[in-house]
């Protein structure tokens, strides 16, 4: 048996190819038997890698037998234009080309002897926290090492080559043992770092590079092996990875090149899996288009040669709704709002847009559900109905905003009809004054420009994440709607939905405690996370400090919980309009009939310093006073409808100038307070009459 496996080699199409321009070349059996015995100990080394690497797919002699059929599935009729040479480089480097991911005890030892080369310094540069482990342990985790090997395998591949014996048949036959080793650490550098070379080097190079990214399937992932290893249920952030990589490979993979065209077929039953699997069939897309800019200027018999331009992928999805959508804009309205006074002015109006739709499901929740809010052991109504709770955090260099509301929530419609339809609202649309028009009291949404999803693209729209859970609010006595979850990868990306219907699966929502469930709401309302940079939106500090400019006492509860890693958040909570306009009344206790209270404040000691050294001619006899007074507007509004608050303000002063001559004339002059004080700047004046 192991005789036979370790010359699986011999069974691939590229080995006959080989054989064929071998004889036709008359090199010789000791040429022929050179590329086979390097062929044999890069599979031999090659099945080891699953001993260093134990949750990773495989490596073994199909892999390496894969890559060869790729390369000649990427070749197709060119195959016969290949000479001896080349068909015994792309042999080797095929079965040579993961031999640095095999880490023997003794190699083990030596990687950890020395952390301080410039190929660990060049990693703990990439990676940051590994610095950090390596600073405060003086060493690193299995994990890092094994990471490490894996960024650095293609390097410590050629290493090997370099050091294998070297059969002098292949050297007179113009077979280099350098060659091989660089086309192998080829796959492992971006294209414009590999070593120069003539054309079929770098055609060489780029079969091997892309034929390695093609073997993407099954065949590497085996089921029995996936569930012996544990990756079913995974533990920890490598095997989590594998558990991904895995995943893509069993699910479906390249299937072939037919027109021109490289076909892609999966059956997906998780929306994470998905966005994994395009995430990599861009990339190989973008891959065949470098490659091919990487091989122009060929000529001579190679001279119309090219890889595959397109990609066709088809997936099934299991569970879930999926397809070809993207964001959409109605374009005259956003060229409206986008030309007009709406303009935004920072990327940080996303939390604007996010609280505003938050505001607006709660109120109209409270409109259409005469149960909200009611305490059903007392049958107690809230007087004010609902909570929006927001929650943010870092995590791997990127900033979380989390909003959750009890509103209203989303259907399926709503969603694909406004909330990822640029430029309308479904506060304005004919459907939402259908279905409010039997509601007793009036009410104006604040969410009417309908450009809130496309503002959390703002800061950085090809690597922000938008994350949606909702459940519409149903009637009890009826079937519920399915609740949804909605993925938005990327301004230009795709989005994927999908519902709790039909054993649909979810992914937990982000959350900075890394909470667990089932991934679907159970109760209305909407979760909107979104993952974003800070830095870009707009020079603010925190997300408190958004929130602080964006909230001005709202209709609904607002709590925010700013984590930091330490444990208990740093937790504020907003201050309602009819708490504000409680607080109001109480300022004022004896009612709407009476003149207002007035609250005196003498000056601080730095603005009184401050007047002094402004106006050193006038005697002080009494330090100013500011006096103020509060106007609660509802009490003006006999409707009900006005809220808010009016302050006057007055100085009470005492300061006379003694007499001084101003062109021969004798001047006395008393202080006009109100312009003075209009002129000084009380950042430094506490005049807080326990008012929020």
């Amino acid at each position: 048996m192991a005789a036979r496996n370790s010359k699986s080699y011999e069974q691939t199409e590229l080995w006959r190819v080989f054989k064929e321009k071998a004889s036709q070349e008359e090199l010789g059996d000791d040429f022929i038997n050179g590329v086979g015995k390097i062929c044999e100990k890069g599979g031999n080394l090659s099945k080891t890698v699953i001993a260093f690497f134990p949750t990773f797919t495989l490596h073994d002699e199909t892999h390496l037998g894969n890559v060869c059929r790729w390369m000649r599935n990427l070749l197709g009729d060119y195959a016969q234009k290949l000479t001896a040479k080349e068909a015994a480089y792309l042999l080797m480097s095929a079965w040579c080309h993961d031999i640095g991911m095999a880490v023997s005890d003794k190699e083990k030892a030596e990687l950890l002897k020395d952390l301080d080369t410039k190929r660990w310094s060049e990693y703990f540069d990439a990676h940051p926290d590994a610095q950090r482990e390596y600073d405060k342990t003086g060493s690193v985790s299995g994990e890092t090492l094994r990471d490490f090997v894996r960024t650095c395998h293609a390097q410590r591949s050629g290493e090997k080559i370099r050091d294998m014996e070297w059969a002098p048949a292949l050297t007179r036959g113009g077979v280099f043992r350098d060659d091989v080793a660089d086309l192998c650490a080829s796959h492992g550098l971006k294209l414009e770092d590999v070593r120069p070379g003539d054309d079929s080097f770098r055609r060489c190079a780029a079969l091997l590079r892309l034929s390695d990214l093609l073997d993407y399937d099954a065949s590497r992932a085996p089921a029995d092996l996936f569930a012996h290893m544990g990756l079913d249920s995974p533990s920890g952030e490598e095997r989590r990875r594998s558990r991904e990589e895995w995943d893509k490979n069993r699910n479906g993979g390249f299937t072939g090149i037919e027109n021109g065209v490289v076909h892609y077929s999966v059956n997906s039953d998780s929306l994470q899996l998905e966005m994994e699997i395009r995430r990599y069939v861009e990339y190989v897309k973008a891959e065949l288009g470098r490659c091919n800019d990487f091989l122009s200027g060929r000529s001579g018999d190679w001279e119309d040669f090219s890889f595959p331009k397109d990609i066709q992928i088809t997936i099934q999805p299991n569970g879930y709704k999926s397809g070809d959508f993207r964001i959409t804009m109605d374009h005259d309205r956003v060229l409206q709002l986008l030309t007009g006074r709406n303009l935004y002015s920072n990327a940080g109006v996303f939390v604007r847009e996010l609280l505003q739709n938050s505001i607006d499901a709660v109120l109209t929740r409270r409109r259409v559900d005469p149960n909200f809010g009611r305490d059903n052991r007392t049958r107690k109504q809230s007087e004010c109905p609902g909570k929006i709770l927001v929650d943010t955090w870092s995590d791997n260099g990127y900033d979380w905003f989390r909003i959750e509301d009890d509103g209203i929530g989303m259907t399926e419609e709503i969603i694909t009809s406004y909330f990822l339809k640029v430029g309308c609202s479904y506060y304005t649309s004919e459907e939402f004054k259908a279905e409010q028009s039997y509601a007793e009291s009036e009410y104006t949404p604040i969410s009417r420009f309908g450009i809130g999803v496309l503002s959390c693209f703002m800061a950085d729209p090809e690597n922000t994440l938008l994350e949606v859970s909702t459940q519409r609010y149903y009637t009890r006595g009826i079937a519920p709607p399915p609740a949804i979850r909605l993925t938005v990868d990327g301004l230009h990306g795709y989005y994927y939905l999908f519902t709790d219907e039909k054993g649909g699966r979810a992914k937990s929502m982000p959350h900075p405690k890394n909470e667990t469930n089932k991934g679907f709401r159970t109760k209305p309302g909407t979760t909107i996370c979104v993952r974003t940079n800070l830095r870009h939106l707009g020079g603010y500090a925190s997300f408190r400090a958004i929130l602080d400019e964006y909230i001005r006492f709202p209709e609904v509860e607002i709590e925010h919980c700013a984590w930091d890693g330490s444990g208990a958040p740093d937790r504020k909570t907003y201050l309602t309009q009819q708490e504000f306009m409680r607080l109001l009344h109480e300022r004022n206790p004896d009612g709407p009939d009476k003149p207002l209270k007035e609250y005196v404040y003498p000056f601080s000691d730095s603005l009184y310093e401050e007047v002094r050294k402004r106006t050193p001619e006038f005697c002080w006899e009494k330090r100013p006073e500011l006096v103020l007074r509060f106007q609660p507007l509802d009490w003006l509004d006999e409707s009900g409808n006005l809220n808010g608050c009016a302050i006057s303000m007055d100085v009470r002063s005492e300061a006379y100038s003694e007499p001084f001559d101003f062109d021969g004339e004798t001047v006395s002059a008393e202080l006009d307070m109100t312009l003075l004080y209009n002129d000084i700047d009380l950042l430094d004046y506490d005049v807080n009459p326990n008012l929020p």
